[in-house]
Order: C-alpha cells, then structure tokens, then sequence
C-alpha cells in the first residue's frame, strides 16, 4: 500500500501539520484554550494562569460544600418559604389547613377532614369574613378550597377521593 510507505507518512504529517496551524478555523488554538479549560493541558512557560479550570472550580465547590452546616434531624431544619395568602380563596385554604395542622385529631393514622366537617368548618369554624353565605355550601367550592390547599402546600396536602360506595373526597394533612 501507498499509505504505509514511510516517506508518504512523513509528507502527509508535515501536510496535515501545517494545513490545521495555517486553517482559518483555528483548530490548533481553539483545542489548547479547550485543553486549558478542562485542566488537561501541560504547563506552557509564559503563559498566564489566571483562568480557572473546571476541575479547579469542581473542587472549590466541594470544599465550599463541605464546609456548609445542614440540619441534623427533621425538627433542625426550619421551612424557608411561609406561604403569604393574598386573595380570598388562599384565606381560605390557609385557614383550613392551620385548622387541620392544630384542631383535627388524627384518625387511621392519619390527619383528614371528610365532606361533612368541611362543610361544618366553613360554617362555623372559618373566620366571619370568609363564611360562605346562604344555607348551601356547594360541592364546587369545596373542590376550590381543596385544590387551592393543594397548590399553596403541594407537599402536606392530598386530596383523596374513595374508589367505591359513596365517592366523597376527602382533605388529608401529612406532615
């Protein structure tokens, strides 16, 4: 074969080493800055040191990790975000999941408000100005009140809808 012939080697090593040094590309300066970022390449002399690689910065936020305090048990550690109802409806889901979290004991193993005692809660439990008005509470407002617990506690609150008999759904609080 022609290619293995040792002076057609040579040539085309000194052909491809000046055609990539003199390419418009840049290949040879983009693949040393590569070199530089990754942290592969060799000491140049001359050539300044003020970037930092990515295997430099990876171990910089290991240390710094580290170094961070976390919370030893589940009561160490302290929620960040306190939910800050605006509008009427998030009154209301904030008001019946604090009424769920202090006044509802716990039955089955479990923190939950049936049909019935929601309808009792937002009679008589829920604070006057946000009482629905009239002798009917309907299964629609309910429903937005339940969701809306859902959404400002998305992972305390369930909304649980049995599968056979009468299908009411139910509230359940899991700390």
């Amino acid at each position: 074969m022609l290619l293995e012939h040792p002076a057609v080697q040579s040539f085309l090593d000194i052909f491809f080493d000046a055609r990539l040094a003199t390419s418009d590309l840049r290949v040879l300066k983009r693949l040393s800055a590569l070199e530089r970022k990754v942290g592969i390449d060799e000491d140049i002399p001359g050539e300044e040191e003020d970037e930092v690689t990515i295997t430099e910065r990876i171990q910089d936020i290991e240390s710094r990790l580290d170094n961070q305090a976390y919370p030893e048990t589940a009561e160490d550690f302290e929620p960040c975000l306190e939910v800050a109802p605006k509008t009427t409806l998030e009154n209301k889901a904030y008001e019946l999941v604090e009424y769920l979290k202090a006044k509802v004991k716990p039955r089955k193993n479990e923190i939950f408000m049936t049909p019935r005692e929601f309808y009792n809660f937002m009679k008589n439990e829920i604070s006057e100005d946000l009482r629905l008005k009239g002798t009917k509470i309907s299964r629609q407002s309910k429903k937005d009140v339940f969701e809306k617990a859902r959404e400002l506690y998305p992972n305390n609150v369930f909304i649980v809808k049995k599968s056979f008999g009468h299908q009411e759904t139910v509230i359940v609080w899991r700390p």
